[in-house]
């Protein structure tokens, strides 16, 4: 009787146990970006983070990403449940607040003729509270890729320094006029003034002189 009282009370244990086991616990993550992006364009990924654990939460919640991945630095961002409330806690699967989103922020890299096929990851981390008992890790990440098309580069002018020819003043000797006197013809010099008499003036001359003339005659016949 014994022995079947205590088969009875070991039952229930057993049972319970491999229910316990049963029990899913982890994330599940999601994120979608935008197929094609021009080059050096900024554009927006979303993501969401799920608990899987119908009977516990999970706490500590945190969530990161890396664009490019792997290389790229790693970023800190914040799901919220509802919209605009960051949170850090996810409730049991299957109830309201189980689930967190978010919007990442995001910049094509510079244009490439062969293209580019940008890839990006965001991961989360936790602890599920596991009923009291022992806090087990849990964390999900998951990739995107984002195709840039191939595109042909911009030349770039780099301004040349050209040599301007500056002109030199050279002092030329410019030889004086000469003066050639034309036989019979009188030219005057510019800019002296040649004085000129009357016909009265001249005929007071012409006396002058004739006056001068007979004195002179007379003084060499005495």
């Amino acid at each position: 009787m014994k022995r079947c009282v205590l088969l009875v009370f070991l039952l229930p244990l057993a049972f319970q146990s491999q229910v316990s086991a049963q029990v899913t616990t982890g994330l599940a993550i999601t994120k979608t970006c935008p197929p094609t992006a021009p080059p050096s364009t900024a554009f927006q990924c979303t993501f969401t983070v799920q608990n899987q654990d119908p009977a516990n939460t999970v706490i500590n919640l945190a969530v990161t990403n890396q664009v490019p991945f792997p290389g790229g630095p790693i970023v800190p961002i914040q799901c919220e449940f509802p919209t605009g409330t960051p949170v850090t806690t996810l409730q049991p699967f299957g109830t309201s607040g189980d689930t967190c989103a978010g919007t990442i922020n995001e910049t094509s890299p510079p244009c490439d003729p062969a293209g580019v096929l940008l890839t990006d990851q965001v991961a989360a981390t936790g602890t599920d509270t596991n009923g009291g008992g022992t806090p087990l890790p849990v964390s999900a990440t998951t990739t995107n890729t984002v195709q840039i098309p191939a595109c042909t580069p911009t030349p770039t002018n780099t301004p040349t320094d050209t040599p301007t020819n500056t002109p030199t003043n050279t002092p030329t000797n410019t030889p004086p006029a000469s003066f050639t006197p034309t036989p019979g013809v009188f030219t005057p010099t510019p800019g002296v003034v040649v004085p000129t008499l009357s016909e009265s003036g001249l005929l007071a001359l012409g006396l002058l002189l004739a006056g001068l003339g007979y004195v002179l005659l007379r003084r060499s016949q005495g």
